[in-house]
């Protein structure tokens, strides 16, 4: 179980099908879109929420707690 207060954690976009699709590129970076995940770019909770979805094989993009998306 997480105990975080949500505003003091960090989130990155994942899409399943980009990850299968694209070799282990399922996160999501801002400056050359889907890449691997040590490359992803990282937004508090204040920034995901200003931010859009971007497009992704079957529109499958999310937001997953960064810390916990090395199990994704």
């Amino acid at each position: 179980m997480n105990t975080q207060n949500p505003s003091s954690m960090t989130f990155v976009l994942y899409s399943t099908n980009e990850l299968v699709a694209n070799d282990g590129a399922g996160f999501w970076s801002n400056d050359v879109g889907w890449v691997e995940y040590r490359f992803a770019t990282k937004f508090t909770l204040d920034s995901a929420q200003l931010c859009n979805l971007p497009i992704s094989a079957g529109q499958d993009a999310k937001w997953i707690i960064w810390q916990g998306a090395v199990a994704a």
